[in-house]
């Protein structure tokens, strides 16, 4: 993104009390789901990890009971029923469970808010961004560490800012824009600080891995494989999910419809399971099924 031009010195002083009026907003948010937090910290690849999730899920029965509801709908379709946290790590694999019980904390997040109106075209944003970041890494067959929780994340600070300066940001993000950067450079000038920027300041407060942080931080910037795949993924994931209709905001136009496919790695881009039908289908169907059920997590 181009680098802001200097203000003037009275431009400047009131950027910087809008700036610290923002700041404080986003410090005055709840903090996220700590158990969804607990869970991003434990190395799938350990012996021990199997017992930690079992302890963590223990320890928040609704949390549980809301991601073994999830297991077992139609969405997952699957043979038999799970009964227990343990079987639905067996069937279903460490990272995807800690995949799902992150969708269900954002989604308890959010879910009691006033603001559900406004937010709800922002999570859904970040719940298609997560699928197809999923689906690529299936396809790319990736291990993808947190990639879903990456993508699901991404653009936290946009729901920070919906939760703390609330209704003017609302409405900024009702009005139509050319691009990402004139986007950014509106939030800019009415909030001191971008959505990117405010991810980062949530993340850091609720202690998210620094990989995480990244893709938070610097999902607008060139699509690029140079700083790793789980930026990278998180970014096409980001393009394509407004391709297919679920913008980060409405009017976005920062990326014209059917224009992200050209993003795919080549192998990929042949695959039907990356075909725009089956995505759509896909990310409407988890969507439905992730907003529909009604959270007993507590914030």
């Amino acid at each position: 993104m181009e680098t802001p031009r200097p203000l003037a010195p009275d431009a400047s002083l009131k950027h910087g009390r809008v700036r610290s009026e923002t700041l404080r907003n986003l410090s005055n948010l709840p903090a996220f789901h700590p158990t969804a937090l607990r869970l991003l910290t434990i190395s799938i690849d350990s012996d021990s990890a199997m017992p930690r999730f079992e302890q963590c899920f223990s320890s928040d029965p609704a949390l549980a009971a809301d991601l073994l509801v999830l297991a077992n709908s139609a969405e997952f379709g699957l043979r038999s029923r799970i009964d227990t946290i343990r079987h639905a790590v067996v069937v279903l694999g460490l990272e995807r469970v800690r995949s799902l019980a992150g969708g269900i904390a954002m989604r308890s997040y959010i879910g009691t808010t006033w603001r559900q109106r406004d937010l709800q075209p922002v999570w859904s944003h970040s719940v298609a961004t997560a699928i197809i970041a999923d689906k690529l890494g299936e396809s790319a067959r990736s291990a993808g560490k947190f990639l879903y929780t990456a993508a699901l994340m991404h653009d936290v600070g946009r729901l920070g800012m919906l939760l703390g300066p609330g209704r003017k940001y609302a409405e900024m993000l009702a009005e139509p824009v050319h691009d990402v950067q004139e986007g950014v450079a509106q939030e800019m000038a009415r909030f001191g600080i971008s959505h990117c920027e405010a991810g980062v300041v949530l993340a850091r407060k609720w202690g998210l891995p620094a990989s995480l942080q990244e893709c938070i931080s610097l999902h607008h910037d060139p699509v690029t494989a140079e700083r790793g795949e789980l930026l990278h993924l998180t970014q096409i994931a980001c393009r394509l999910a407004d391709s297919l209709g679920f913008g980060e905001v409405p009017h976005d136009t920062a990326h014209g419809a059917g224009s992200a496919e050209f993003l795919l790695p080549e192998p990929l881009r042949s695959r039907p399971e990356l075909a725009a039908d089956r995505l759509t289908g896909l990310v409407t169907t988890q969507i439905s099924a992730l907003w529909q059920q009604e959270p007993k997590t507590a914030k």
